[in-house]
């Protein structure tokens, strides 16, 4: 799919061109039955009309955007790049050709024509010979598949799209009828209760976003939308007795469509515009462009730009994003920070870990060069961006993943790791792109962890500052030079100590009635209400279709859900569901109980389990990985496997004294008999948690920073030469 943009543009140009070329006015009648004499002329004519529309849209949204919205804000979540456009451009065109022409897409020479304009030469080749390092766009990490994992390519399907009419429309009830507005869903199932999980810390939940956004970012359209459908549009309705609104609807804006990886007209298809692969593209960017607008080459010691921090002695920290317009800066130099990931200044907690694993980067090149004096820019930048991702992927899947989904399911799904040598199970077979269903439910199960609030605390981890409101949290940068209320540190002590709220029903009020409303008391949204559309917009199948996928035991009537779900929360869904099939998959499987050993309900246990275990083993640069070109000797994992969150902490936080060494875990108070205070151990010898969430046999009690064996430091002298 990657050179569609070069074919895409015989057909399309960008928006804003298009919108100064056409005459609005559509060329043709859907429900002609003149069919066109050629291929070419048809596919012109509805690019033509597509087009149209869309510069209806994007002039109203132009003309409406004269401050910061709620609206505007969330625009900022789905930012595509223009690339993304013009491939949704072309598939406009050929949904519309099925639309209209359905019954004679038999024809021949529409469908070569189409094939012909979307396919894509044979570039394996390219991919020879293998390179040491991974490419910013994926490109050729399975040289035998070189698009598989890249950027700019559609989201997998495990199930085929649930549309109404097979196309691009919402399902409908088992009846058929339209399904539940999403807000009353919203309204009905899901209440405010604030329940805590013990013994984990809402780290959990902000490493939780930076791992998504490292591996999805699907796109949205752009334009202003009100409450009636279109092609881009498809309104959530608020119902005349909500219980807090007082608006006939949610404007929601789609998805940008994409064609399927086999380039023919059919259901819509969505974009991921990241790479799907766990490669640091958070902080590295999935292009080249962006990759290069971040790198500072002015040293020559392969470093990352960063920007000056709150004063001369602070540390620095993530370049100025000049483009981000509905960032709140008091000041020119407080802008918001820009990241390999759009979205990096979303929230202060996103900014933080995005701000420290810059700050990693730019430590790790340093004293490569220190041991390299011979390396050139070029080679300290890819050493050390292939260091940092490695203790990304280790992270992810020795501290975030056993927490999230408990150790039987690390084992069933081969997602444990070596405690030493290496790693031989890449299959080249096995494709690791993102999945429509993870990127629009189940990774969205970290909504119902978010709090309403950040604490701030200092070094001693005293609540000596205010906590920070999330409502005016929401791509604000000031607050990364907020040094009277501890700026990034109290941030991240703040995670270290808060306690990490349950996977459920329960979602913060700040979500679900006073969502990006800055100032208070000015028009809000509800998040819910949009992961729920969300669903319906992406053609998601209703969540019995995929407890049956999972092999879940099959329900016929609501009563059959007791074994999963609480019956308060199974009669919430009798009010508003008529029919158990009709229930949404993310209202499902939020709903369900947590297994007994994870943090999640069992639908999203085998959801994420599964994508987790390609992006594994379809990966042909994972850092345990040996008998490759790009691997890792020996002592150089060993090095990577002593990492933790908490030395990735202590190496790039400016005030910090001590820590607890499992940082995604409160703290202990004492040590026991026998207990071990280095996690980094610990975890080579153990699974964990057990069946009560604990950790039999590990102490996590705060140490120094400067404790080499109990939080290790990162061993660089296997990289000398």
């Amino acid at each position: 799919m990657h050179t569609l943009i070069i074919r895409v543009s015989l057909v399309s140009v960008l928006i804003a061109s298009v919108c100064i070329k056409i005459i609005f006015g559509f060329p043709f009648d859907e429900k002609s039955q003149t069919f066109p004499n050629n291929a070419e002329d048809l596919i012109e004519k509805t690019r033509t009309w597509v087009e149209n529309e869309q510069c209806a849209h994007y002039r109203e949204f132009n003309e409406s955007r004269t401050r910061r919205t709620p609206l505007t804000t969330l625009s900022q979540f789905g930012a595509s790049f223009d690339q993304s456009k013009r491939m949704s451009t072309f598939a406009h065109v050929c949904e519309n050709i099925t639309a209209t022409y359905g019954h004679r897409l038999h024809t021949r020479s529409v469908l070569d024509e189409i094939a012909k304009m979307c396919s894509t030469p044979d570039e394996t080749p390219s991919c020879y010979p293998l390179s040491r390092y991974t490419k910013p766009d994926g490109m050729c990490n399975n040289p035998i598949f070189p698009h598989r994992g890249k950027s700019f390519t559609p989201l997998k399907r495990y199930l085929k799209a649930a549309y109404a009419d097979d196309l691009s429309q919402p399902r409908l009830t088992q009846a058929g009828e339209e399904l539940p507005s999403a807000r009353k869903i919203s309204s009905t199932v899901f209440t405010h209760e604030t329940v805590e999980m013990r013994g984990y810390t809402s780290l959990v939940t902000h490493f939780g976003q930076l791992l998504d956004h490292d591996i999805g970012h699907t796109p949205t359209e752009v334009g202003n939308c009100g409450c009636s459908r279109s092609s881009i549009c498809l309104p959530i309705e608020v119902p005349a007795s909500d219980p807090f609104f007082e608006v006939p609807c949610f404007p929601f804006l789609r998805s940008l469509p994409v064609l399927g990886e086999d380039c023919q007209p059919g259901p819509r298809q969505q974009l991921n515009q990241v790479t799907s692969l766990i490669d640091g593209s958070v902080t590295y960017g999935s292009s080249a462009e962006v990759e290069e607008s971040l790198r500072d080459k002015s040293h020559g010691m392969g470093l990352l730009l960063m920007s000056r921090g709150a004063n001369d002695f602070s540390l620095p920290h993530l370049p100025k994003d000049v483009q981000m317009s509905d960032c709140i800066s008091f000041r020119a130099t407080q802008q918001c920070g820009r990241s390999g990931d759009k979205r990096a200044a979303e929230q202060p907690g996103l900014t933080a870990l995005h701000t420290l694993f810059h700050r990693l980067h730019n430590h790790i090149a340093l004293q490569l060069f220190q041991l390299n004096r011979a390396w050139d820019e070029e080679k300290l930048y890819q050493e050390a961006r292939k260091i940092v991702t490695a203790i990304f992927q280790h992270i992810v899947y020795n501290e975030y993943l056993p927490l999230l989904l408990g150790p039987r399911i690390m084992g069933i799904f081969e997602l444990l790791l070596n405690p030493d040598g290496f790693f031989h199970g890449y299959d080249h077979k096995i494709h690791p792109a993102m999945t429509n269903v993870l990127s629009t439910s189940a990774i969205r199960m970290g909504h119902s962890q978010v709090s309403h609030e950040m604490i701030r605390l200092n070094n001693r981890f005293e609540p000596v500052f205010d906590p920070l409101p999330l409502t005016e949290a929401f791509f604000n940068g000031t607050l990364m030079f907020d040094e009277s209320n501890g700026g990034i540190d109290a941030l991240v002590f703040g995670m270290l100590v808060e306690r990490l709220l349950k996977v459920d029903t329960n979602i913060e009020s700040a979500l679900t009635h006073h969502l990006f409303n800055l100032p208070p008391g000015t028009p809000s949204l509800d998040l819910i209400s949009f992961n729920i559309q969300r669903g319906k917009d992406h053609g998601l199948p209703s969540y019995t279709e995929w407890r049956r996928f999972c092999g879940s035991p099959a329900v016929t009537s609501f009563e059959d859900l007791k074994a999963d779900f609480d019956q308060d929360v199974i009669n919430r869904l009798q009010q508003v569901y008529t029919d158990v099939h009709d229930i949404d998959v993310f209202v499902g499987s939020i709903a369900e109980r947590l297994l007994d050993d994870a943090l999640v309900g069992p639908l999203n246990v085998c959801l994420l389990a599964r994508q987790f275990r390609e992006l594994k083993l379809g990966d042909r640069f994972w850092y345990e990985n040996g008998g490759f070109i790009s691997s890792f000797t020996k002592d150089q994992l060993k090095s990577i496997r002593a990492m933790t969150m908490s030395r990735v902490m202590c190496d790039t936080l400016e005030t910090i004294d001590s820590i607890q060494p499992f940082a995604f875990r409160e703290s202990d108070e004492a040590i026991g008999d026998g207990d071990t205070t280095s996690f980094s151990s610990y975890s080579k010898l153990h699974t964990y948690p057990n069946m009560q969430r604990e950790l039999p046999g590990f102490a996590n009690v705060r140490v120094s920073c400067q404790d080499g064996t109990a939080i290790p430091h990162l061993d660089l002298t296997a990289w000398k030469e």
